[in-house]
């Protein structure tokens, strides 16, 4: 069994991995703000800060072949592996785990657009192994907005970013958070909001409304935003994101991809569900034998945010 354990200073989660299965992913690394990670190139142990969360593999416990997916969840901090013997970007540790034989997919998630660095950009662009899929949270497209939220970006800095990144992988799928009604915001603020979403076109969206939590400083804030105002903005905006979102995912409507299968499809047993490198769901008929398999699928029908395909060829699975 691989393990993932915990010490009584780190109640994020505990999980277990076995290796008789077909695993789908191992997390590499671990959402938490101000931790670093060290790589262990005698044990293959891959650990954060003072051992508050240890991820064990001996190299004599671990086939690493077996995998073929890596997933690395991170807070990407301007901290991170400053402290190390010897210092290590995100950027860089991302180059390390791709040398590592077997894995095929690396997939990653952005806390903060601040901390996407131009060298994280290069290294996506060149790599053969980072999924082709970032999430990029936007929050608002208002810079005073932002600035209210202490977001630290400007509108024009996000979307230079977004120029960045799809210069050096143009074919990347672009996923984000948008609040709406957050205070003070006005009309002219959401119109800003709606600029953005209509200029970086995104995949999807997880667009929340606002709402007041005591003991925050935005509930306290002059200029709360009317219940009926958010939720008119609210509709608005989902409707502009499904709209984009759709035309977006119809791409690749007719085209091969290779899916990576996760499981059992929830609304159909006799359908599997997997993903595309560019995060998009794709359905499909076929079993349990097929998890954990990488499968060439023709996607068949576009639904909106995933496909309805049709199995073109299988790939080996781990045993």
């Amino acid at each position: 069994n691989l393990e993932l354990k915990k010490n009584r200073d780190d109640l994020f989660f505990e999980k277990e991995y076995n290796l008789n299965t077909k695993p789908l992913e191992i997390d590499l690394l671990v959402i938490k703000k101000n931790t670093d990670v060290q790589i262990d190139n005698e044990t293959g142990r891959i650990f954060r800060g003072h051992n508050i969360l240890e991820y064990k593999s001996p190299r004599d416990e671990l086939d690493i072949d077996t995998f073929y997916k890596a997933a690395a969840y991170a807070s990407l901090y301007k901290s991170y592996g400053k402290t190390l013997d010897t210092p290590m970007t995100f950027a860089g540790l991302l180059q390390e785990i791709e040398k590592i034989d077997g894995i095929r997919r690396i997939r990653f998630m952005t806390s903060h657009p601040k901390d996407l660095s131009d060298e994280l950009i290069e290294v996506m662009g060149n790599s053969q192994k980072i999924c082709k899929h970032l999430h990029l949270p936007v929050q608002s497209g208002s810079t005073d907005i932002l600035e209210k939220m202490n977001r630290r970006y400007t509108k024009e800095q996000y979307l230079g970013l977004v120029e960045k990144i799809r210069k050096a992988v143009p074919d990347i799928s672009l996923t984000t958070d948008i609040i709406v009604g957050f205070p003070g915001e006005t009309e002219a603020d959401f119109e800003e909001t709606l600029d953005v979403v209509r200029k970086v076109r995104y995949d999807s969206a997880f667009t929340f409304i606002y709402s007041k939590r005591t003991g925050t400083p935005a509930a306290v804030m002059e200029n709360q935003v009317p219940e009926e105002v958010i939720k008119r903005r609210f509709d608005r905006l989902l409707k502009e994101v499904q709209t984009i979102a759709s035309q977006a995912c119809a791409v690749h409507e007719g085209t091969v991809g290779e899916v990576l299968v996760e499981s059992i499809c929830d609304h159909d047993p006799g359908m599997v569900t997997g993903r595309l490198s560019n995060n998009l769901l794709v359905h499909f008929p076929g079993g349990r034998e097929l998890i954990g398999c990488y499968v060439d699928v023709l996607l068949k029908e576009c639904r909106g945010f995933y496909y309805i395909g049709e199995m073109h060829r299988t790939q080996k699975a781990p045993v």
